[in-house]
C-alpha cells in the first residue's frame, strides 16, 4: 500500500480543513514544532482506516474538536496493487463511510469498511475501538509517539501474517507453525509422565507408584489383622465374664423401689407448691385492687385542690387586667402635650432652614465670583507653560536618533565586525620579510609593496610579482568565501543604511546625536511636569472659566445683591444660621422621639390589655368545664362509696395473707429441688447399669462377628493375593520409567533439530535485518524466538546481550530495523505494507543517526516510509521528501 494524501476537518485540534499531500513512494518526512498536529495526523490515519465510522466508543469521542464539538471528517487517498482508492469517513454526527475504487465503483457504509479490511488485511474493530489484535501487522509497522524504543509487540493476528509469509517463502519446515506440533506433542506426552523442571513422576506414572505404596501398606495391614484375631478371642472371654456378674445381683430392684418413692414425694411437694403460688398470685391481685382504691381517693382530693387553686389564679388574672386598663387610660391622657411640643419644634426648624439657605446662597455666590478671578489668572499661566512645552518638543523632533535606531546601528556594527572576523579567520595570512633595499619592483595585486614587513590577509587569489624572478599566485582554499563575503557586504550595507537614517557619519557621531536628543527629551519632560503642576490642560481651564461666566450672567437680581456682603461676614452668618438650625433639628428630633416612645408604650399597654383579657376569658372557660366534670364525677361516685371500696380491698388482702401462712406451715420435709435431684441420680444409676449390660452384649456380638468374619475371609489367602498384585504394580512402574526415558531422549533430539530448523524458519526475517544491522553494528547478529520477539544481540566478542539490557537508544534502533525487515518481507509476498515512525530515533547519537538515515533511505526504495518529527535541525540530513500541511477544501470535507 502507498499513501498519497490525508485530509482532516474538525479533527481534534484542527478546526478547519487541512491536507497533507504529495506523499511519495519512498522516504517522506513531516517536520514541525510541537502542537503542529503531527501526532493528530497519525491518529486521523489510524481512525479512517481501522475505526468503524458508526462507533460511539470513547476513543472515537476523543476525536472531536473541543471548541465546536463538530463531526470529525477524514479523507485518505492510497494505492493498492497499482490502483488508487479514495476513502472518506465522518464520525459521531451523521456518520458515513465511502470508498471509491479504481474502477469507479463507490462503496458505502459497511460495504466500504468490509472491502477496506479485505484490501489491507486487518480485523473489524471492537465496541471499544481498534486494538493490537484487530490492527494486525499495521499496529507493528505504524509506531506511535513514545513506542519506538521497545521491542515490537506482535499480537496473534500479526504473528499469523508473518508466519503465512514465511511459510510461503521457506515452506512448512520443522521450525514453522505445523513443524512445531511434533515436539510439542512429545513434550505433552512426557509432561503426562513427569514434571517439566525436576522430572518427578506425575499422572499414570505417579498413580502406579502410589499403587505400589498402597499395596505395600495393604499387605502390612493384612499381616497386622492376622495378629489381631488372637487378641480378639481373649477380649471376648473377658467381656462375657463381666456381663455374668452384672446379671447375677439384685441391686436393680433396690434402685427402682427408691425411685418410685422419690417420685411420689415429688408429686405431693409440687402440688403444695402450686397451691402456695396460686394464693400468692391472688394476694398480689388484691394488693393491686387496694392500691387502685387508694389512688382513686387521692386523685379526687387532688382535683378538688386544683379547682380551688384555679379559682385563686383566675382572681389574680382579673386584677392584673384591671390594673393594665387603668395604666392605658393614664398614658392616653399624657400623649396630647407631646404632640403639641412636636408641632412647635417643627415650626422653629422651618424658620431656621430659611435663614440657613439665605446665607448659604450668599457664601456660594461670593465663592464662585472669587473662583472666576482665580481661573482667569490660571489660564494665563497654563498658556505660558504649554508654549514652553511645544518649543521643547520641536527641538527633540530636529534629531531622529532614538534608542531603537541606535540599537540597529550597534547591531549592524557588531554584525560587520563579526563578518570581518570570520573573513580574517578564514583568510590565508601572507607575511613579507624583505630588506628595505630589495623592495624595488615588488608588487602585490598590481600595487607596489612599500612595507618590508607587510601582512596581507587573502580571501581571493593574490598575485605577487618579483622582478626578474617571476610571480607567485596565492589561491586561498576557502570553500565558503562567497558566503562570507556576502555576509560582510550585507553587514556593511546595513550599517551604512542605519547611519544614513541617523544623519551621522560614524557610530560615535550617532551616539553623540542620540545623547543630544536625550538632553532635549529631558527638557520636554521638565516642561511636561510644569504643565502637570498646573493641575489640568488649557481646554479644561477654559471650559471651567466659560462655565463660571455663564453662571455669573444667569444670576437673578436678588442673588447679585448678595455680592454686597463681605465673604467673612457671610460665612460667619452662615455658621450662626447652621448652628441654630442644628439646635432646632435636635429639639424636633427629641420631641419626635419622646412622642414616638410614648406612642410605643401606649401600643405595648394596649397589647398587654388584649393579651391579658384573652388569658382571663380562656381561664374562665376552662375552669367552668373542669368544675362541671368534677361535680358530675362526684355525683356518680360519692366520697363515702370510695371509702367503702378501700375498706373492702384491705380486708380481702388480709384474709389471703393468713391463707398463705397456713399453706406454708404444712409443706413436706424435703423440697421439690432435692427430690428431683434424687430422682435424676437414681435414673442415671439404673440407666448406666442397663447401658453397661447392653454395651457388653454388643461388644460380645462384635467380637464374635470379627472372629467369624476374619476366619471366614481367609486372611492367609488375602495376604498371598496382595503379594502377587504388588509384584505386578512394580513391573508397571518399571515400564513407565522406561517410557519417560525414551520420550525425554526423543524430545532432546527434536529440540536440537528444531533449533536448526528455527534458524531456517527465521532466516527470511533475519536475512533482511542482517545488512542493516551490519551497517549499524559491524559483525553483529540478533537472535529472535519463534514468536518473532527480539531476544538479544551478539557482537564481535560473541557474547550475547539481552535485548532488555541494551541502552534505550540501541533498543530503539534495532526495533526500527526489525520493523523495516517485516515490511520488506510483506511487500515481497505481495501484501500491503508501509512504515510510519512518529518522533522516532530520539535517543540516537549523531553517528548512529547518520547511519540510520542511510538505512532508512535504502529501505525506502522498497517500502514507503513516513516520519513525523519536531526536530527539524536533527533530521535536516535525512534527505527525505518534506511534506507540508496546507489548508484544505471545506466542500469536500464537510462536517456536521
Amino acid at each position: 500500500m502507498k499513501l498519497r494524501s490525508l485530509s482532516v476537518n474538525q479533527f481534534k485540534k484542527f478546526t478547519s480543513p487541512h491536507v497533507l499531500d504529495g506523499i511519495t513512494d519512498e522516504l517522506n518526512i513531516v517536520v514541525g514544532p510541537n502542537e503542529l498536529g503531527k501526532s493528530t495526523l497519525l491518529d486521523a490515519l489510524r481512525a479512517v482506516l481501522f475505526e468503524r465510522y458508526g462507533s460511539k466508543a470513547q476513543v472515537i469521542q476523543r476525536l472531536q474538536n473541543d471548541r465546536s464539538q463538530a463531526a470529525p471528517v477524514v479523507e485518505l487517498v492510497f494505492d493498492v496493487e497499482g490502483g488508487e482508492y479514495a476513502l472518506t469517513k465522518r464520525f459521531m454526527k451523521r456518520e458515513f463511510a465511502q470508498l471509491r475504487c479504481p474502477d469507479g465503483t463507490l462503496l458505502e457504509s459497511d460495504a466500504a469498511e468490509a472491502e477496506l479490511r479485505r484490501l489491507l488485511g486487518f480485523k473489524e474493530a471492537g465496541s471499544r475501538g481498534s486494538n493490537p489484535e484487530s490492527l494486525g501487522m499495521w499496529g507493528v509497522l505504524w509506531v506511535l509517539q513514545g513506542e519506538s524504543f521497545g521491542r515490537p509487540e506482535l499480537a496473534d493476528s500479526a504473528q499469523a501474517s508473518l508466519s503465512a509469509g514465511l511459510e510461503s517463502e521457506v515452506g512448512e519446515v520443522l521450525g514453522g507453525r505445523r513443524g512445531r506440533e511434533l515436539p510439542q506433542a512429545i513434550e505433552r506426552s512426557l509432561a503426562e509422565l513427569v514434571t517439566a523442571s525436576q522430572r518427578r513422576p506425575r499422572g499414570q506414572y505417579k498413580d502406579a507408584l502410589d499403587h505400589v505404596v498402597e499395596l505395600g501398606y495393604q499387605l502390612t495391614d493384612q499381616k497386622r489383622q492376622q495378629r489381631e484375631i488372637a487378641d480378639t478371642i481373649e477380649q471376648l472371654g473377658a467381656a462375657q465374664g463381666r456381663l455374668l456378674e452384672l446379671e447375677s445381683d439384685d441391686q436393680d430392684q433396690t434402685y427402682r423401689e427408691a425411685l418410685t418413692t422419690a417420685r411420689a414425694e415429688l408429686r405431693e411437694a409440687e402440688q403444695r407448691q402450686l397451691q402456695i403460688s396460686a394464693a400468692q398470685s391472688e394476694l398480689e391481685n388484691r394488693s393491686r385492687q387496694l392500691a387502685q382504691a387508694h389512688q382513686a381517693v387521692d386523685n379526687r382530693e387532688q382535683r378538688r385542690n386544683e379547682l380551688a387553686a384555679d379559682d385563686d389564679e383566675l382572681e389574680q388574672s382579673a386584677k392584673v387586667l384591671s390594673d393594665l386598663r387603668d395604666r392605658e387610660a393614664d398614658a392616653q391622657q399624657r400623649l396630647e402635650p407631646l404632640r403639641q411640643a412636636l408641632q412647635q419644634a417643627e415650626e422653629r426648624t422651618t424658620n431656621a432652614e430659611r435663614e440657613e439657605s439665605y446665607w448659604r446662597n450668599a457664601v456660594t455666590v461670593i465663592t464662585r465670583a472669587s473662583e472666576l478671578d482665580a481661573l482667569r489668572s490660571r489660564q494665563s499661566e497654563i498658556d505660558s507653560a504649554l508654549e514652553r512645552l511645544a518649543a521643547a518638543r520641536r527641538a527633540v523632533a530636529e534629531i531622529n536618533v532614538d534608542d531603537e535606531l541606535m540599537q540597529r546601528i550597534r547591531e549592524a556594527s557588531t554584525a560587520l565586525e563579526r563578518a570581518n572576523a570570520r573573513l580574517s579567520g578564514a583568510a590565508t595570512r601572507i607575511t613579507f620579510d624583505f630588506d628595505a633595499d630589495h623592495l624595488g619592483g615588488v608588487e602585490v595585486d598590481g600595487s607596489a609593496l612599500t612595507d618590508p614587513q607587510a601582512v596581507v590577509n587573502a580571501i581571493r587569489p593574490v598575485v605577487i610579482v618579483i622582478p626578474q624572478r617571476g610571480q607567485i599566485v596565492v589561491d586561498p582554499a576557502i570553500a565558503d568565501v562567497a558566503q562570507l563575503s556576502g555576509q560582510e557586504r550585507e553587514a556593511r550595507l546595513a550599517l551604512a543604511e542605519a547611519l544614513a537614517q541617523a544623519d551621522a557619519e560614524s557610530v560615535i557621531a550617532a551616539e553623540l546625536r542620540r545623547d543630544e536628543r536625550r538632553d532635549r527629551e529631558a527638557r520636554v519632560e521638565a516642561a511636561i511636569e510644569e504643565v502637570a503642576r498646573q493641575g489640568t490642560n488649557r481646554d479644561e481651564v477654559a471650559q471651567q472659566l466659560h462655565a463660571h461666566e455663564v453662571w455669573r450672567s444667569a444670576l437673578a437680581p436678588d442673588l447679585l445683591a448678595l455680592l454686597a456682603h463681605e465673604r467673612n461676614e457671610a460665612e460667619r452668618m452662615l455658621q450662626d444660621a447652621q448652628d441654630e438650625l442644628s439646635r432646632c433639628r435636635d429639639s424636633y428630633r427629641q420631641a419626635q422621639s419622646a412622642l414616638e416612645q410614648r406612642r410605643q408604650s401606649m401600643e405595648m399597654l394596649s397589647g398587654e390589655v388584649r393579651e391579658q383579657q384573652g388569658v382571663v376569658e380562656l381561664a374562665t372557660d376552662m375552669l367552668k368545664r373542669r368544675r362541671t366534670a368534677f361535680e358530675s364525677e362526684v355525683a356518680q361516685t360519692p366520697d363515702a362509696e370510695l371509702g367503702e371500696v378501700v375498706r373492702a380491698a384491705a380486708s380481702a388482702e388480709s384474709d389471703m395473707s393468713r391463707e398463705i401462712d397456713a399453706l406454708q406451715a404444712n409443706l413436706p420435709p424435703h423440697s421439690a429441688e432435692l427430690l428431683q435431684a434424687r430422682i435424676d441420680r437414681l435414673e442415671e444409676v439404673i440407666k448406666t447399669r442397663d447401658s453397661r449390660r447392653s454395651d457388653l452384649g454388643s461388644e460380645i456380638s462384635r467380637l464374635q462377628g470379627m472372629i467369624e468374619a476374619r476366619e471366614g475371609a481367609g486372611i492367609e489367602e488375602s495376604i498371598e493375593h496382595t503379594s502377587r498384585e504388588l509384584d505386578l504394580a512394580r513391573q508397571r512402574c518399571a515400564r513407565f520409567e522406561r517410557q519417560a526415558a525414551v520420550l525425554d531422549l526423543l524430545a532432546s533430539t527434536l529440540r536440537e533439530a528444531e533449533s536448526e530448523a528455527k534458524e531456517r524458519y527465521l532466516a527470511p526475517v533475519l536475512g533482511r535485518v542482517h545488512p542493516y544491522l551490519q551497517m549499524l553494528f559491524p559483525k553483529a547478529a540478533i537472535r529472535m524466538d519463534e514468536n518473532f520477539n527480539i531476544v538479544g544481540i551478539s557482537r564481535q566478542s560473541g557474547y550475547e546481550e539481552g535485548f532488555d539490557r541494551l541502552s534505550i537508544g540501541t533498543q530503539e534502533q534495532i526495533a526500527v530495523l526489525v520493523r523495516l525487515a517485516f515490511a520488506e518481507m510483506l511487500v515481497d509476498q505481495g501484501a500491503p505494507a508501509a512504515v510510519i515512525l512518529d518522533d522516532a530515533l530520539v535517543f540516537s547519537d549523531d553517528q548512529r543517526m547518520q547511519l540510520m538515515f542511510d538505512i532508512l533511505t535504502h529501505a525506502a526504495k522498497r517500502v514507503q516510509i513516513i516520519i513525523f518529527t519536531c526536530r527539524e535541525q536533527l533530521f535536516d540530513g535525512l534527505g527525505a521528501r518534506q511534506l507540508k500541511l496546507m489548508p484544505g477544501d471545506a466542500d469536500s470535507l464537510r462536517s456536521a
